[in-house]
Order: C-alpha cells, then structure tokens, then sequence
C-alpha cells in the first residue's frame, strides 16, 4: 500500500513537472518572440528579458523529455533493458543542463532587480552607464561563466552500460562520478548552489525592498506637494518651473518598475523551494544519484524541477497584464483585430 502511494505521489509530481514546463516552453517563446519584434538592443530592459526568456525556454525544453523518462522507466516494459535507466541517462544529459540555465536565470534576475533599483534612486544618472551595450555584456558574461563553471562536473561522469547477471543479463545504465567529479559536485553544490543562490536571493530581496520603499516614499512626497514648484532663474527675473524628475517618472518606467517587481516576487518565492537540494547535497552524506541516499536526491530535485517550472511559466501573464508596451507588440503580433490596451 505504501509503495502504491509512493508510485502515485510520484507519478502526480512528474505530471506537474511536465504541465509546467510545457507550458514554460509555450509562454517563453512567445516572450522570445515579442522581444525580439520590440527590438532586443532597444534598451538595457529588453535585452535582459530576453536573456531570461531564452534561459527559461532552454531550462524548459530539457526538462520535458526528463520528465517523459519518469513514465517511460515505470511503464514501458524494453526487453533487456533495466528499470531506471533512461532516468540516468538523462540527469547528466539533460537536468544537469537545465540546472546550469536555473542558475543563469537566478543571476539575470539579479542583474534586472539591481538596475531597476538604480532607476528608481539615482534615475537621471543610471542611464549614463546602463545602455544595452551593458546589459548585453552583463548577460553574455552570465551565460559564459555558467557554462564554463558547469563544464568540469559534467566532463568527469561517465554514464556506464553494465550487464546485471542476477537479472538474466538485463543492460543497466550506471552514472560514475570520478573521484574529481565528486570534489567538482561538492563545489557546485557548496558555491553553485548555496553560496552564489543565496548571494543572489539576499541581492534581489534587498533591491526589492529598497526600490519598493522609495517608491512609495515618492509617492507621499508627490502627494503632499503641488504637480510643479515655482522657482527663479538666477539668469532671468521671470519665474522658471522646475518639475521634479520623481514626478515625471514616465508611465514606461511606472510600469517596469511593477512588472520586475512583481517577477523578483514570485522568484524569490520559487527559489527558495529549489535551493533545497544543493542545501542537501553539502549535508547529508552519500546524497548522489547513486549514493545511499539516491531516493532523496531524485525527491530533492524533483521539487527544483516544479519551482524553476513555475517561475518560467508564469512571467508571459506578468509581462501581458503589467506592461502596456509588451501587451500592445503581442496583440500587432498575434490578433488579427484590434485590441483595445487602455485599461
């Protein structure tokens, strides 16, 4: 009874899994789409949007066959060919991958936080030294760094094909971590996955706030003063007026500033569900694909799976109902009648 529990628990779980990440595949492209229509290199924004939609779609696309190879393992019957392995096959081939695109996404919605916090205290000054040619580099350094941070783990496992003689000579695929790609796992998961994550999470958390708490500090500032404040120019005796920059903060800007805030929200709450299995892997011993403790780290990472899923799928619907711009593109796009945005 228990294990028939256990297998519908799981089966439930990878279904998830699977719903959202399609969807992710789904709502990602369209992003992709949209942005690039908007002019990717328009502005510092649209280019780091796009790097996180393009890191989402990727993360998205490799886990789906992963977790096509859940039911495949439980109810396709292959002659000869053991149970698990297509699930092993694909934790080097596929998770790994998409666990490095997590951590890409992780690192651009830093980039996206701290520059809207930057807008929002220091707004005639930011654009001074944030262009797009910035934020292409930022992102560029972020995808290179990741992929070549992830590189040496992957280099030092070997998938093995082995006959098990107790089971009628039945092939099964083992994963065999080198004893370097051991130390190189425990680096992942100590810098990777705990020190940089939760550097990132205090970076976003941090921003957030402070943006959030000067905007609204803006806000009673704009309510207790008139729309404009009378002042005389030293060059002139007639009377000049000078309008606040916080005043005129565009309707673009107000609108940004929301929609990133809204998204570092969910994602902070995303990932503190993913950050669970590097957490695990620094202190519970033999907590490997293959270690004693395989079950947990398949538990572990499974639930990383459903957050990073999550967050990528839910970030078309923030972007359509926040950002005016974003829906206006979308429905040139992809309705052929008008649609009506003022709302």
């Amino acid at each position: 009874m228990k294990s028939q529990t256990l297998d519908v628990s799981e089966s439930v779980l990878f279904c998830a899994i699977l719903t959202v990440h399609v969807t992710g595949v789904v709502t990602n492209s369209l992003n992709v789409r949209v942005f690039l229509r908007q002019g990717v290199s328009s502005d510092s924004t649209t280019v780091s949007m796009f790097a996180l939609a393009v890191s989402n779609l990727l993360g998205s696309l490799l886990i789906i066959p992963k977790a096509l190879c859940f039911y495949v393992d439980k109810y396709v019957q292959i002659e000869n060919y053991a149970e698990d392995s297509c699930n092993t096959w694909s934790e080097l081939t596929l998770a790994y991958p998409h666990i490095m695109f997590s951590r890409i996404t992780c690192w651009i919605i830093v980039y996206i936080s701290v520059e809207r916090a930057l807008s929002v205290l220091i707004p005639l000054r930011v654009k001074l030294f944030i262009t797009s040619k910035t934020a292409s580099f930022v992102m560029l350094t972020i995808y290179v760094f990741y992929i070549c941070f992830h590189v040496p783990f992957g280099a030092n496992v070997r998938i093995v094909l082995a006959q098990e003689p107790a089971i009628n000579g039945t092939v099964t695929a083992i994963s065999q971590e080198t004893a370097l790609g051991k130390v190189f796992l425990k680096i992942n998961s100590l810098l990777g996955n705990t020190i940089l994550t939760t550097t990132a999470m205090i970076i976003i958390a941090v921003t957030t706030v402070v943006m959030l708490r000067r905007l609204r500090s803006l806000g009673k500032w704009r309510n207790a003063q008139p729309s404009s404040v009378m002042v005389f120019s030293l060059e002139s005796a007639m009377p000049a007026v000078h309008v606040s920059p916080y005043v005129s903060m565009s309707r673009k800007d107000k609108e940004v500033i929301k929609m990133v805030s809204t998204i570092t929200g969910v994602y902070l709450v995303c990932l503190s569900g993913s950050h669970v299995p590097g957490m695990c892997i620094c202190f519970i011993p033999e907590m490997y694909l293959n270690g004693v403790n395989s079950a947990l780290f398949h538990l572990a990472y499974s639930l990383k799976y459903l957050f990073d899923g999550i967050n990528s799928s839910v970030n078309f619907f923030f972007y359509f109902r926040l950002s005016r711009k974003y829906r206006d593109t979308f429905c040139k796009l992809f309705s052929s009648s008008k649609w009506t945005t003022d709302r």
